[in-house]
């Protein structure tokens, strides 16, 4: 190889570099800014819950007081295109009656874009731990929800993420578009479905009824009795097996 065909592969690496740099430097980045909110829970019954995308995660404790954790996620942004979109962000928390109100999203009618690292977007990941007696209402476009040790009737809905429940005391009603669903220790009604994805039940009291387009389904330690009347178990699935264990 000659002098002049060397330098212009040398050249031709030297500019390749330089336009992966900038797209180095946002891989993998985000810019985390939290808001935390603490609420005086007498007089609400339920909370309500809206975020476009993240998850969504609920405990309840022995407390009063309620405690709520947003963490708005800025992928691929810098700081100045952090500001652009946070101030598009409609927040809101707030009481409303006898409920406490939870929204985060983005106003969309403007586009951000950056040439270098593709689509700068946000997320809103919410923390919320509160009092065990509460109803719970949760929406997200797109993550997992995860809620424990409750003693009040959950409804949640997810276009796409994983959905885990542990250790309620009341009615569930749980739809995800993909994904598992996962619910053990459940003292009440459970109304599960998701298009895609595999359900495993375990140690529920209620009447239950499993819905699946895509997955299988694994239920154990049921409290419904057979031939005697009783909780009814109801399992769909257009895809793959039902496994049911110790009835």
């Amino acid at each position: 190889m000659g002098p002049a065909k060397r330098f212009n592969k040398l050249l031709l690496s030297a500019f390749a570099l330089l336009a992966l740099l900038p797209a180095m430097a946002f891989a993998g980045s985000n810019i985390v800014r939290p808001i935390e909110k603490t609420f005086d829970l007498d007089g609400i019954s339920r909370i309500v819950v809206y975020t476009q995308g993240g998850f969504i995660n609920v405990t309840g404790e022995t407390r009063s007081n309620g405690r709520v954790t947003i963490e708005q996620v800025f992928r691929n942004a810098s700081n100045s295109e952090a500001d652009y979109l946070e101030a598009r962000i409609e927040k809101t928390m707030e009481k409303r009656g006898n409920a406490l109100h939870i929204e985060f999203k983005i106003n969309q009618s403007r586009r951000l874009w950056s040439f270098f690292s593709g689509k700068p977007s946000v997320q809103f990941n919410a923390t919320i731990e509160t009092t065990k007696e509460i109803d719970v209402e949760l929406h997200t476009s797109g993550g997992p929800i995860e809620v424990a040790t409750l003693n009040g009737h959950v409804q949640a809905n997810t276009s796409g993420g994983r959905m885990k429940f542990r250790d309620i005391e009341g009615s569930i009603k749980w739809h995800t578009s993909r994904d598992p669903i996962e619910a053990r220790n459940i003292n009440g009604d459970v109304n599960l479905s998701t298009s895609v994805g595999l359900i495993s039940v375990s140690s529920i009291t209620g009447q239950t009824k499993l819905s699946t387009s895509g997955g299988g389904m694994h239920a154990h330690h049921m409290q419904c009795p057979v031939n005697g009347g009783g909780p009814i178990l109801e399992l769909k699935t257009s895809g793959r097996g039902i496994a049911i264990k110790y009835l």
